[in-house]
């Protein structure tokens, strides 16, 4: 491919030198740069990638594309400037890979919590249905035979469209990819063609990068205005394809959450709503929720009040007006999952059979609510909760699988959303009985700044405020947990990560619930510069296997709780 061909459709404001040259690839890490290759100056929060253009070149790129031009640029060296970098780069991958998305049925799946669950429950349903699906994540890709380990929710533009680019050759025909606001915000989609969006939750996360909650939630929405159409175009921006999708193009909404009107209102093309409390089309009837699942009763409605049809979905011959089944994950949370999987099944047509076994069988994901060891009674739970509405729900459901203590083991990623960190420590407050505040990736930032931070919440318990963003108000949780009127959890401190769970293991008696959270699946730590590989999963099974085995060696009584001095 030449470099004409690469960038054809995107609005340079100014080249110089040829395009008519063959490239070899194409890249924004100047240590990637290879001999023939186009690279990319991609600013950061605290790099310009002009200041690498020089040493992509000396590994022998080719041209340079850039908002303004680099320094010390030689003659030899094409150089395009243009208004988004960021967004040509990921056009220029989507031309690379020769527009990959545009021959796959995409489904995405974006929110601030659930949507791994949600992306990974819609894969295995359409798997059942025999649909030849491959999968983009937080915790793996599957490529069509070979799984990858996945390093971010959303990839690089490059990856995703080799990603895609695989299950092409791999002869599938359906992907299912995790979406984040960063990937959204950062154009890693362009050039991709969108036909069905499923919204799980907005609440507040990624304060840090985005400016409020309004803003993330604006960041999300533009999935949903761009469905239909490949990402990246308009404006002056064009993006060549080949290929035509069948199947209808559609947006799948949570009617319960606070902006569910918000995205209703401005999502291109039709939706279809899922909930529990206010009408929807896909309308949980009832639920008995249990420590290690729940039945539910679901109506499939075509014609909710106050709703638009949907006479434009066509379900499979002998889908139920009406079904139960049972679902192997607790907590409302889980059925809030179930109820957007399903919804994405009806409108795709999959058989009913098919699409019951695929949810009651559902392995679920990695670090999420994942039960690790139960020793001498002892429950050890590794969840991913790591923003303020996951600790609730994975707290919630630590209520149920329980009737004795929930200890709890947290604490907050550095260098980011600050405001958050008081809030989690409220929610830990209120919803744990003893909570072992530890350390998460401080990326440089002090941790014992970060832990009072979290301090000042668990010490105040009011923290939280009366809404968290989709996240009941506190008289309702309270009033759901039974816990009203309820004294604060103790609390202590231990930085080191590894200790704090061994801490947790060693008070834990009889029936307790330890709950690890923040990290689930991710076994790096990260400290400045160095990193540390601690898998919670590892450690809090070892940690409650040595303590169980001490307590029989000195002949206490299984599931006597050992002692301690709680910082109030």
């Amino acid at each position: 491919m030449n470099l004409a061909e690469l960038v054809e459709g995107q609005p340079f404001l100014r080249l110089t030198g040829a395009v008519e040259t063959e490239v070899s690839g194409l890249t924004h890490d100047s240590r990637r740069a290879k001999p023939g290759m186009v690279f990319f100056c991609l600013s950061g929060r605290r790099h310009d990638g002009r200041d690498f253009a020089a040493e992509a070149v000396a590994r022998g790129a080719i041209a340079v594309v850039a908002e303004t031009p680099p320094p010390s640029l030689p003659p030899s060296v094409t150089c395009l400037l243009i208004s988004d970098p960021r967004r040509s780069f990921a056009l220029a991958a989507a031309a690379w890979w020769r527009y990959p998305a545009t021959r796959l049925r995409f489904l995405a799946v974006t929110g601030t919590n659930g949507k791994t669950t949600v992306n990974h429950l819609v894969e295995n349903i359409l798997r059942r249905d025999g649909r030849r699906v491959g999968l983009i994540g937080t915790v793996e890709n599957h490529l069509g035979g070979r799984k990858t380990v996945a390093g971010l929710t959303t990839p690089d533009a490059w990856e995703t469209q080799a990603g895609l680019g695989a299950m092409v050759a791999a002869g599938l025909t359906h992907a299912c990819v995790e979406v984040s606001s960063h990937g959204l915000a950062g154009h890693r989609l362009a050039g991709c063609a969108v036909d069905a969006a499923v919204l799980t939750n907005v609440a507040r996360d990624h304060l840090d990068f985005h400016e409020n909650v309004e803003t993330y939630a604006r960041t999300k929405l533009s999935l949903f205005q761009g469905l239909g159409q490949v990402m990246g175009s308009g404006g002056g921006w064009r993006a060549p394809v080949a290929g035509v999708k069948s199947g209808p193009v559609y947006a799948v909404l949570n009617s319960d959450d606070a902006f569910f009107e918000s995205f209703r209102m401005r999502t291109a093309g039709p939706y279809l709503a899922y909930g529990v409390v206010r009408p929807s089309h896909v309308r949980l009837l009832g639920a008995v929720l249990e420590a290690r699942g729940s039945l539910v009763r679901v109506a499939f409605l075509p014609r909710p009040r106050d709703l638009p049809a949907a006479d434009w979905v066509t379900p499979a011959a002998g889908w139920p007006r009406e079904a139960s089944l049972r679902f192997p994950h607790p907590g409302r949370h889980n059925v809030s999952n179930l109820l957007a999987a399903l919804t994405v099944a009806w409108a795709e047509g999959c058989r009913w059979e098919g699409v019951r076994q695929a949810a009651e069988t559902f392995p679920g994901v990695s670090g999420r609510w994942e039960l690790v060891a139960s020793p001498d009674g002892v429950t050890g739970v590794v969840d991913f909760a790591h923003n303020p509405g996951g600790l609730v729900r994975a707290l919630e459901t630590a209520r149920l699988a329980t009737r004795r203590r929930v200890i709890l083991v947290f604490g907050c990623e550095g260098r980011k959303d600050r405001g958050k960190r008081p809030v989690m420590g409220a929610i830990a407050s209120r919803l744990a009985d003893h909570v072992v505040l530890t350390t998460d990736n401080t990326f440089g930032e002090d941790a014992r700044q970060i832990l009072r931070d979290i301090e000042s919440g668990l010490i105040d318990g009011t923290a939280a405020g009366s809404c968290l963003g989709g996240i009941p108000s506190w008289d309702a949780a309270d009033s759901i947990l039974g816990r009203s009127g309820r004294r604060r959890a103790t609390y202590e401190i231990v930085q080191d990560r590894r200790e704090a769970i061994c801490r947790a293991a060693d008070v834990a008696g009889s029936g307790d619930l330890v709950v690890v959270a923040g990290r689930g699946h991710d076994a790096k730590l990260v400290f400045g510069s160095n990193v540390e590989i601690l898998d919670d999963r590892e450690v809090l099974e070892r940690a409650l296997a040595d303590v169980c085995r001490t307590r029989h060696s000195h002949s206490i009584v299984a599931g006597g709780a050992g002692g301690f001095t709680p910082t109030r």
